[in-house]
């Protein structure tokens, strides 16, 4: 919601002002449970996950995982490794979040654990602890650029963990006119004002 929303949102209700939009915040696994259930018309989601057919989706955005630290910390460099990454505290976001899963799985494969500081949602409380402590985090490459005047570095994974994000709805639930313009405006949206121009 850091990157995407705002901007969308702000245009779209110029283009629609009658439309009325609620928006909650969820991590990407609790948010698609909610568009199942409908308790949510649609979510803006990592879609990384196994059950992601499930869903309509369209695909908004490609992106990949960074390693984020304070721009004096010692790992900056042009790269990180697994094992220079559990050697600090990390912040992960929120239990439910598709990129922790990842993240976890990494760290498994090449035989580390994290050490996880603290859970977050919130991205001002993550870049104050990194300007902060002595630890770092995992953001995408679109909000790093969006922060750099935070005093924070986005450092490539090797390997690159790519994800892809978009806007997913339940199958076979009736599509309302309201929803349908906000679905056909957000795609062309970020067809227009892409967040992430290579990779």
């Amino acid at each position: 919601s850091t990157v995407f929303f705002p901007e969308l949102l702000t245009a779209f209700q110029k283009e629609y002002p009658d439309v009325p939009v609620m928006l909650e915040e969820y991590a990407s696994v609790r948010a698609c449970n909610l568009v199942q259930n409908d308790s949510l018309d649609l979510a803006l989601v990592n879609m990384e996950q196994y059950n992601i057919d499930k869903f309509h989706h369209a695909l908004l955005a490609n992106d990949q995982v960074v390693f984020c630290v304070s721009k004096e910390h010692p790992l900056v460099r042009k790269e990180a490794t697994i094992q220079d990454m559990a050697q600090i505290p990390l912040i992960f976001f929120n239990g439910d979040s598709v990129q922790n899963q990842l993240l976890k799985i990494r760290f498994e494969l090449e035989g580390f654990t994290p050490h996880v500081l603290m859970h977050n949602s919130q991205i001002y409380t993550t870049l104050q602890f990194l300007k902060n402590n002595n630890c770092g985090c995992f953001l995408y490459s679109s909000m790093t650029d969006r922060f750099a005047s935070s005093g924070i570095k986005g450092i490539p994974l090797s390997p690159p963990i790519r994800i892809k994000i978009g806007i997913v709805w339940k199958k076979g639930k009736y599509i309302s006119d309201n929803m349908q313009k906000f679905l056909n405006f957000t795609r062309m949206y970020y067809r227009e004002h892409p967040l992430i121009q290579k990779l």
